[in-house]
């Protein structure tokens, strides 16, 4: 049976969920829990080529035999010659003997894949891999499939897709405090070394810094009914109205999983999602048996699936 060809975004900015799990040699192997090392040198790898891409992290977690991402790609603009080089010198450590006869069509190619999903993905995963593979002295691919990914197709479920990433840890019953894991981007928000991450204001479209910083955090709270370090503190009003609106009327709805964020091809409101499903088939994308779900948590809320 033929695998499908993964859904892209074709034109303009691009928002994806990416998510994968390791292969190991038995059913509970954590390499990113059991050695630290393995976490970390995934997510300076991660954001070493995230640099080089055309593209921003909104948010990651590593967890104990999988990760998660959510990145946005820019729309396919012209670039420059210099900044091209410049994101080819992060690419081809010699660089100089790699490009210095490339034609006009070469580099418009590299620009281009500077701007693809796949490619970004390609490079982590491989990199890793080959950093595994030498330090263990083991051979063969870490992962035990291709990655899998999701369109977010309109910004309220990139906001709902980033605050159930930043809660698998608390979902897990690993910490207690979203914050305290290492391995997910809001531990580095917490310790003010995210300056690799879309501000949280551009993510909630609110004009503050400090503003959308707090919002986001009770949303998070109340979302994985996460105990506040404030002693009796409380959701504001404001928040609990715009939860509610979305169809979140009770709190630690994300302490389950959801599945319409991660099953699927695009998540979004019906209207846009209808759209995507002509629009995938049309492309020849789809195998044409997908329909369109409704969120079985969220209400006007659908994605494409099998």
């Amino acid at each position: 049976m033929p695998r499908d060809r993964r859904a892209k975004v074709e034109s303009g900015d691009a928002f994806y969920h990416i998510f994968c799990k390791v292969s190991g040699p038995k059913e509970d192997y954590y390499p990113f829990t059991e050695t630290p090392a393995n976490r970390d040198k995934f997510i300076q790898l991660l954001n070493h080529f995230a640099q080089a891409y055309y593209c921003q992290l909104i948010t990651y977690c590593v967890m104990g035999n999988h990760y998660h991402i959510v990145v946005r790609f820019d729309e396919a603009t012209l670039k420059t010659r210099a900044d091209l080089e410049a994101r080819a010198a992060l690419l081809y450590p010699n660089h100089e003997l790699w490009c210095k006869n490339w034609s006009d069509e070469h580099w418009e190619r590299f620009a281009n894949r500077l701007h693809d999903m796949s490619e970004l993905m390609r490079n982590v995963q491989q990199a890793f891999t080959r950093w595994y593979n030498k330090q263990n002295k083991t051979s063969g691919s870490f992962w035990r499939d291709r990655f899998k990914s999701v369109i977010l197709a309109d910004g309220p479920s990139v906001l709902d897709c980033a605050l159930y990433v930043d809660l698998n840890p608390v979902r897990a019953n690993l910490v207690t405090r979203h914050e305290d894991w290492e391995g997910g981007a809001y531990f580095m928000r917490s310790i003010q070394q995210d300056q690799q991450l879309m501000d949280l204001h551009e993510l909630m479209n609110l004009p503050f810094v400090e503003d959308a910083t707090r919002s986001y955090r009770e949303m998070l709270y109340y979302r994985g009914n996460v105990p506040s370090k404030e002693k009796d503190a409380i959701i504001p009003d404001r928040i609990l109205e715009r939860e509610v609106e979305r169809g979140f009327e009770q709190s630690g709805r994300y302490l389950k999983r959801v599945s319409y964020l991660s099953r699927g091809y695009v998540v979004g409101k019906r209207e846009t999602v209808e759209g995507w499903l002509d629009k995938l088939k049309t492309w020849g994308r789809l195998l044409c048996r997908e329909k369109i779900f409704e969120s079985e948590s969220v209400s006007g809320v659908c994605s494409i699936r099998r």
